[in-house]
Parts: C-alpha cells; sequence; structure tokens
C-alpha cells in the first residue's frame, strides 16, 4: 500500500463511496482494461495493477480506514503548510509563584584621614631627607582610618566638595590589607568597627619618621581618605514563573513500509518547541454489526445505556446473575420476538428494556440522593473572582513602627446551595504568601503516606496566625449576612466548592506520572489547571488563599482550619484506597436523613466533598461510600 496515491481516484469514486459503489467501480474498470482486452496496449497493463492495488486497499474494510486516517492526517499537514496561521501561535502556558533570594547592595562613601605604616627601599630614606621627587615602591603593613560621622554619606547625598576631591585624587595604587581598623567619632562617643573599603584613594599625601633598619626604610604615610563601604542585605521576593506546555499544533508524517507514522511537536518549559518521537498510527476500531442491531434496526442503539444501567444498577435488581448473562438473555429475546412478532419485535424489545431500566431505577432508590462529583468545574457554575493587589501599612501598637506590605486580595462571589449570593474579599499579606511559599519549596524529608497527620499539623500550625485576615473576612459574612451555625458552615465550605479545581503535584506538571488518574486529568487539561512541585503534593491555606490553587487535600487542610478557628467540630479525612481527601462536620442537632456519616469519639460526623459544588453536607460521591477506607488524619473535638 502506497499511502501516497489517491486509490479513490484510480477507481473513480468518492471518498464517502459505499463497499457496494466500489465493487462496481472496480469491476466495471477491470473488464475495460484487462490484459486480454487491450493486448498491445502496455498502459492498459499498467492501469489494470493500480485497479486491482486500489481495490486491495479500499476494498478492505480495515485498510481502507486506516488509508482514509492516513489522508485526513495529510490534509491537515498540507493545511498546516499552506496556512501557518492553523498552528498554535500561542503557547499554552501556567504561572506560578517562587521564591527569590538574592543580595542588596548598600554603599556608604567616606572621607577621612588615614594613616599607613610600610617599609620601603632603602633609598627612600635619602630621598625624603633632600626632598628628592622620585617614585620608590612602597609596602604597606597596617593601616588606621579616623572618620567624623558628618563625613559618612549615603550615595544621593554626596557633597560636590567631596566628589571633586575624589576626582582629583590618583587611586592609591598599594594595596592594604583588609578589613582596614577605623574609629568612627560621633558627637557622644567613638565606635571602631573593621571596615572593606573600595576605591580607596588617598590626597595630600605626607610621609613622615622615615628610618632605616637592616637595609629597608620604615615610615608613616598620613593623608586625606576618600572610599567606599559596601553593606549587603539579604532580600526575598517572590516571582512569577511563566512555563509552557503541550503541543504547538505542528506535527510531520512519514509513510516507508507501509505504516504510517506521526511526530508531534512540543513546547519545552522556557517555550522553545522540539520534536516528539515517530509513532505509528494505531489501527482504526473495527464496527461489529451485531445481531441485535440487525434483527432490530434503530433500536439496537439502546443497547448502551442498557449496559450502563447493568454495570451500575443490576447487583442490587438480579442477585446471583452474571452481566454476560443477562446480555446473552436479551439477544435471545430479541431473535425469539424477530421470529415470532416480525418488525414489531423491535418495538416490543424496547419495552422489555424500558421496564428493565424502570426496576433497576426503583431497586436502588436512595441511592441517588448521592450526587456524583465531576471533579471539575464548568465554566457557568464557578464563582466570580476579582483578583487585585494594594500596598498596606500597618500599624501593630502605639510604639511599633508602621509597617507598609502588600495585600492579595481575591473578591469571590458565589452561590450557596439554597440559591443565595454571598461573597467576601479573602486577602492575605505577601510577605506570609511569600514566607509560606519558601517554607513549602523545601525537599520531601518523609513518607506522605506514613505521616500525613504530621505533614498537615505542621502546615496549619505554620499558617494558622497568618489567616487573621481570612477569619475575619468570613466573620463579617456570618453577621451581615446573618448566618447560624448550620448556614455559616455551609456558606464555607461552598465557597471553596466554587472554585475552580486545580491538580497539585510534587514533581513538574509536564513529568510523567504512573498514576492513571493523573495522566488523564493532564491529558485533558486544555488550560491552566495544574500546579507543580509542590512538596507532598499539597499546598498550604496560606498558598490557597494567595491564588486560589487547589485539590482535594489543599481544600480539605484549608476548610478544616477555618472551620476549626469557628469553633466547629471538624475532621480531615484521607484515603490511600480512594486517593481522595475531604472533611467531616459534627454539629449537634443537625441530622441528615441520607447522608454518608462515621461515629468519631462518640460523635456522628458527616462527611462532605469539596471538590466540586452542589455537595452538601453528608453527600460524597457514590464510588467513595465504602467508610472503611476512609482515615482519620486530622481532628478537632472541641
Amino acid at each position: 500500500m502506497d499511502f501516497k496515491k489517491n486509490y479513490y481516484e484510480i477507481l473513480e469514486v468518492s471518498g464517502t463511496a459505499t463497499k457496494e459503489e466500489i465493487k462496481a467501480s472496480y469491476r466495471r474498470l477491470a473488464k475495460k482494461y484487462h490484459p486480454d482486452t487491450n493486448l498491445n496496449d502496455e498502459s492498459c497493463n499498467e492501469k489494470f495493477k493500480m485497479i486491482n492495488e486500489a481495490h486491495q486497499v479500499i476494498g478492505n474494510e480495515i485498510i481502507r480506514q486506516k488509508y482514509d486516517e492516513f489522508r485526513k492526517t495529510r490534509n491537515l499537514q498540507e493545511q498546516q503548510r499552506t496556512n501557518p496561521s492553523n498552528t498554535n501561535k500561542t503557547a499554552s502556558r501556567r504561572s506560578y509563584y517562587q521564591k527569590k533570594t538574592g543580595l542588596r547592595e548598600t554603599r556608604f562613601y567616606v572621607r577621612g584621614k588615614i594613616i599607613v605604616n610600610f617599609w620601603g627601599d632603602e633609598a627612600l630614606d635619602v630621598a625624603w631627607q633632600h626632598g628628592h621627587e622620585r617614585r620608590y615602591k612602597i609596602h604597606p603593613t597596617k593601616a588606621d582610618v579616623e572618620i567624623e560621622e558628618q563625613n559618612i554619606f549615603k550615595i544621593n547625598n554626596i557633597p560636590t566638595l567631596y566628589l571633586k576631591a575624589y576626582k582629583e585624587s590618583d587611586l592609591f595604587a598599594s594595596p592594604l590589607s583588609q578589613p582596614i581598623k577605623c574609629l568612627v567619632r560621633t558627637a557622644t562617643e567613638e565606635l571602631r568597627y573593621e571596615l572593606h573599603l573600595n576605591d580607596i584613594r588617598i590626597k595630600d599625601i605626607q610621609l613622615e619618621g622615615i628610618t632605616k633598619h637592616e637595609g629597608r626604610s620604615f615610615g608613616l604615610l598620613k593623608g586625606d581618605i576618600y572610599a567606599y563601604a559596601s553593606k549587603y542585605d539579604k532580600v526575598e521576593e517572590v516571582e512569577e514563573v511563566t512555563e509552557w506546555f503541550g503541543e504547538t499544533g505542528r506535527f510531520e508524517i512519514n509513510s516507508n513500509d507501509d505504516t504510517l507514522r506521526i511526530r508531534k511537536e512540543y513546547y519545552n518549559k522556557d517555550g522553545s518547541v522540539f520534536w516528539g518521537p515517530w509513532q505509528a498510527s494505531p489501527n482504526p476500531v473495527r464496527k461489529t454489526v451485531t445481531a441485535f442491531e440487525a434483527a432490530n434496526g434503530c433500536s439496537g442503539w439502546l443497547i448502551v445505556p442498557l449496559l450502563v444501567f447493568a454495570i451500575i444498577f443490576f447487583p442490587r435488581v438480579l442477585i446471583g446473575l452474571g452481566f454476560i448473562a443477562i446480555i446473552a438473555l436479551l439477544f435471545l429475546v430479541a431473535e425469539i420476538l424477530k421470529v415470532l412478532f416480525k418488525g414489531r419485535g423491535a418495538i416490543l424489545g424496547m419495552m422489555i428494556i424500558g421496564l428493565i431500566m424502570l426496576a433497576a431505577l426503583f431497586g436502588t432508590r436512595g441511592k441517588m440522593g448521592t450526587r456524583q462529583s465531576g471533579f471539575r468545574q464548568t465554566k457557568d457554575s464557578v464563582a466570580r473572582i476579582i483578583t487585585t493587589r494594594k500596598t498596606t501599612t500597618e500599624k501593630t501598637n502605639a510604639q511599633s513602627p508602621r509597617n507598609t506590605d502588600s495585600l492579595l486580595s481575591h473578591y469571590i462571589q458565589w452561590e450557596n446551595f439554597d440559591g443565595s449570593l454571598h461573597n467576601i474579599t479573602m486577602s492575605v499579606r505577601m510577605k506570609d504568601f511569600i514566607q509560606s511559599v519558601a517554607q513549602d519549596q523545601g525537599s520531601e524529608t518523609v513518607n506522605f503516606r506514613l505521616d500525613y497527620s504530621g505533614i498537615y499539623s505542621k502546615m496549619i500550625s505554620s499558617d494558622y496566625q497568618k489567616m487573621d485576615l481570612i477569619f475575619l473576612a468570613f466573620d463579617s459574612l456570618r453577621i451581615r449576612d446573618s448566618l447560624d451555625e448550620i448556614r455559616f458552615a455551609k456558606a464555607i465550605v461552598s465557597s471553596v466548592q466554587s472554585l475552580p479545581y486545580y491538580l497539585v503535584l510534587n514533581k513538574g506538571c509536564d513529568d510523567y506520572y504512573v498514576d492513571q488518574y493523573v495522566q488523564d486529568f493532564m491529558k485533558n487539561c486544555a488550560q491552566d489547571c495544574c500546579v507543580g512541585n509542590e512538596a507532598y503534593g499539597v499546598r498550604t491555606p496560606i498558598e490557597f488563599a494567595g491564588d486560589l490553587k487547589g485539590d482535594c487535600d489543599t481544600r480539605a487542610v484549608f476548610l478544616y482550619t477555618v472551620l476549626s478557628h469557628f469553633g466547629y467540630k471538624v475532621a480531615l479525612l484521607v484515603s490511600g484506597y480512594y486517593k481522595h481527601a475531604l472533611i467531616a462536620i459534627s454539629i449537634p442537632g443537625n441530622k441528615v436523613p441520607d447522608g454518608v456519616s462515621t461515629i468519631i469519639n462518640e460523635n456522628q460526623y458527616y462527611l462532605w466533598e469539596t471538590t466540586s459544588k452542589g455537595f452538601e453536607i453528608g453527600h460524597i460521591p457514590p464510588q467513595m461510600s465504602n467508610l472503611e477506607h476512609w482515615n482519620v488524619a486530622l481532628l478537632n473535638a472541641k
């Protein structure tokens, strides 16, 4: 098979031709160009070979589907070449914050008196005594500097006379041993420092007390010194890092050895691109027409919902019957109805299937009260969020100085379970967010599965004092909307449920993960929906409040902290079996008839899903309702 040939044109049929149309055209052309009827025409012989080759390809359903897939891929590639705008010029990207530590230099320029002890060539003594001007190299052994406090200047406050003298002085060529002992005189005291002085210049140099000893000249050098000292302070900042990921939209195809191979172009984290490996295109799945579908026409599609209902509900309705036996029985009934009632068999088949579905529904009532989790909010279900950052000034008491910092604020408006609207402005101090990010950048020192309680407790203990603005925001909501105990708890939890879901990973979002859920989630992640490189794959409460990005345990830790602060009996539950985390709450006097609950320390705690909107107290995804797989990680039983 040659993927580059257009077998449809060779057989003179369209790309949508049926199997019968292809067969009819093949017979017509084969008869027309058969070598036996065109003995003296070599071109007919070649044409006949091409016709047979085309029929072998598109006359076979499986090979034809593979060939059609190639044609579709080739057309896309051709469009890519002729219209480059079809490629994804705007890279998929994600942004996150990380701590950056650096040094900030502050220079202090000084003017003072310097005395340098030195030794030099023996002839220096003679030149000094007779006033000869000659150049001699000296070797400083000691230096002392005296500085008046008023002669210390910052870079933006240097006097003109200082700059003039500094410019007229030459750089002192003989190196002085650092640090240099400096005496700083203030109005009330004398302070001694050892400073590293840079760019040293000495003006009005005088040599004094030069003597000879053992072939060398020793003496003192005095003058006015001009230099600067540097002070370095550590500066911690949070910088926004942007990473690119995913496919660019460009691809290449290769069809050597009758095998269709495709490779795609991807983004590196820095925005550059690279080609992925060549991969063989999988064979299309061949559609099998069942006897039930052939016998009953359009009613055959009902087998799909039947299978779904059988998988979910039949264990309660038809206990003891296997899934295969049920399907086989339905096929048998369909064939019998076909023989007995001819065309009306399809109608009777649909009636029987409908009765089975109704029986399944009534046999499982009560179970439908638990809502299933989508674990990813749809666009029209998330909260309305407006994020701002502004500078604020705080003063803790009358004696302390005023501290200036930035507030990272999120205005959140969401719909509660009863349809009422709530809103708060959730704020964190930028310095607290930076500190929390910095603490979370450490390596994983313990096994998360063995010590998640300790890890969660450490996060809460570290962030609790920094969450005062968050507690104040929720408390203001309680007072403003006149919320009682149960309505206040629902407002807190629904505020987090309404936020978009972000997967949190302990490695990069582009790294390979064995976990199938992570693979599927990232495969379907079209936009920013992942936070990578977080220790243990969980974020602290302040980190979550800083950008509102978190998954199950990040949300559970945040809600556990907030609800505990307001005096609720709350637990944080984790499941290694389900790979999930949620909260459980105990409110005396509040009963949830169809809610999932567990007994902890003689109190009834109702489980509460946090990752998706609409889950009320006691409601969790039904596939996670086996309490044997849940463990208590944290408990606030006050």
